[in-house]
């Protein structure tokens, strides 16, 4: 008789012990005193922990941040939300997990970087294009800036 995946319950003994049961093709892996045999060995127990709302948020805007949907606002909501994320964990630890906090302010910080090095390549663009400066030989910068009435 073959047990479907439904049905089977992982065999779990106290470390020390004569072993569990070989067969099945089952994988084995000792965690914490407790052997666990079979499809869910190499799974991670659910730990009952859920992400906060406001960890999701911050990963959305930071991914927006990234891909300059939302260049410069996207960040900084990234940013926010996640630090709001992570006082939210340590409110209550029991009940969340900060893993998407942590990648959206990653992801936040990147992106505000990314952000201020196109601003700043966008700048030279703009002055090199209107041809405001030149460079002389000496490598100092001339700035011709039109006159203003």
């Amino acid at each position: 008789m073959t047990a479907s995946r439904s049905d089977w319950t992982p065999y779990c003994e106290p470390r020390g012990s004569p072993g569990p049961p070989r067969g099945g093709g089952g994988h084995v892996r000792d965690t914490k005193g407790i052997a666990v045999v079979g499809p869910a060995a190499n799974r991670r127990p659910p730990a009952g922990r859920e992400h906060p709302v406001t960890g999701i948020l911050s990963l959305i805007f930071g991914i927006a941040g990234i891909v300059f949907v939302l260049p410069v606002v996207g960040p900084l909501l990234a940013l926010g939300f996640g630090y709001a994320a992570r006082r939210d964990v340590e409110r209550e630890p029991d009940r969340y997990v900060d893993d998407l906090g942590r990648i959206g302010r990653i992801l936040g910080w990147v992106a505000l970087a990314l952000t201020a090095f196109a601003g700043l390549l966008l700048a030279l663009a703009i002055w090199l294009v209107l041809d405001i400066g030149t460079f002389t030989p000496d490598g100092t910068v001339a700035l011709r800036l039109p006159a203003v009435i």
